[in-house]
């Protein structure tokens, strides 16, 4: 069986105040998505970000430069 690449992408999963999950990912504008637990969030992301690099693809858009490194910043509030 051939192994299928996968390229890791980032994405953030924010807390709303309802207590659903909302998903970004700052490098694929226009792609977002949701959940009702962080868990359904995440597999939503997944199924999200690709169509949306499916749809790019058949549209033959291209697709820009990735961040290639991110950290986590906490600050006090």
């Amino acid at each position: 069986m051939k192994a299928v690449k996968t390229n890791p992408y980032i994405s953030i999963i924010s807390e709303d105040g309802d207590g659903n999950y909302n998903v970004i990912f700052p490098d694929f504008p226009g792609c977002v998505t949701c959940g009702k637990t962080f868990e359904e969030a995440r597999i939503n992301a997944k199924e999200a970000l690709s169509l949306w690099l499916e749809e790019t693809k058949i549209a033959k858009r291209n697709i820009f430069s990735f961040t290639k490194n991110a950290s986590l910043v906490t600050v006090s509030a």
